[in-house]
């Protein structure tokens, strides 16, 4: 509006993302990956469907009390943090972000040290789940090598390098673009990460003419089969169920990739502790669905195979 003063609380009104965008869909996008895809049925499988429940239960818990920790850490941050905002009193509003949280909270020194070890931490996540990608894509294109990018640590050979180097690439080309856009391909991938989800729990639970897929629709007596633990060695190197814990667990792993935007949300401290709680339950709900129609519908060998998807 020409000649209109515009007030200083409207100057300084947060623009960014918000809840949802800001922080449930990343939170949610870095959650679901390779576990929900490629192990959880085989932890059903082979802990049955009881202990998976309390495996999958247990590993939520753990989230949830690094969430509400990372929540009390930000519960001095302020809403009103942009960059050149200032406070009420006429100095720079504090950052409410987990960094700027734990530097406040251990000092500069060890929090910088922090900030290096989740920097390292999120550089392997992501290694992980392209290294994943990877193997599944050249699985499902039928496309594979023998020979071996480092042959002292197979497998790893150059076709799944090369998927991964440039699904790598593009990853770092949508950054490149602005979170605004990073934001948007996350919500397109996490609409198609659930179509999936759900896609593949709705064929599960209707009938198949393929005596031979193990895939026995819903059945109460294929339930009361896979309910009980069973643990089978495959690799020689001994199963357990603290073993699939430890397959379970990075599943849920990812609750700091809402913080990591907290200067880009409209209202972070708010924002970072909703977004992240909600996701988490969404996740918990998502991954005791998947292990309930596993457990009524597929038959024990076949969720036992560890090449199975």
């Amino acid at each position: 509006m020409d000649g209109a003063r515009l007030s200083p609380q409207l100057l300084l009104r947060p623009r960014g993302l918000g809840t949802f965008l800001g922080v449930f869909v990343p939170c949610t996008c870095t959650i679901f990956g390779v576990v929900v895809f490629l192990r959880l049925g085989f932890v059903v499988g082979q802990a049955g469907l009881y202990c998976a429940l309390l495996i999958v239960l247990a590993s939520y818990a753990i989230c949830l009390l690094t969430t509400l920790s990372l929540c009390a850490l930000i519960a001095d941050g302020d809403d009103r943090h942009r960059r050149g905002s200032v406070s009420d009193t006429g100095s720079p509003a504090k950052d409410p972000g987990v960094y700027a949280a734990l530097r406040q909270a251990v000092g500069t020194p060890l929090g910088g040290a922090l900030g290096l070890a989740f920097y390292l931490a999120f550089t392997v996540d992501v290694a992980f789940y392209i290294i994943g990608f990877a193997e599944m894509f050249s699985r499902a294109a039928d496309v594979s090598s023998s020979i071996q990018i480092f042959p002292w640590n197979p497998p790893g050979s150059w076709v799944d390098t090369a998927v991964a180097s440039a699904a790598l690439a593009l990853l770092a080309l949508v950054c490149a673009c602005g979170v605004h856009v990073s934001a948007r391909v996350s919500l397109l991938t996490l609409c198609v990460i659930c179509a999936c989800i759900l896609a593949s729990l709705a064929c599960l639970l209707f009938p198949t003419d393929d005596a031979l897929s193990g895939h026995t629709q819903f059945s109460l007596t294929t339930l009361a089969n896979n309910s009980a633990p069973a643990l089978e060695d495959f690799d020689g190197r001994g199963l357990s169920l603290m073993k699939m814990f430890t397959l379970t667990f990075p599943g849920f792993t990812g609750v700091l990739a809402g913080s990591n935007l907290s200067a880009n949300l409209r209202t972070p401290t708010r924002s970072i502790a909703a977004g992240t709680l909600a996701s988490l339950l969404f996740v918990l709900v998502t991954y005791a669905a998947i292990c309930f129609v596993l457990a009524a519908s597929v038959d024990r060998p076949v969720l036992k195979d560890p090449r199975v998807m």
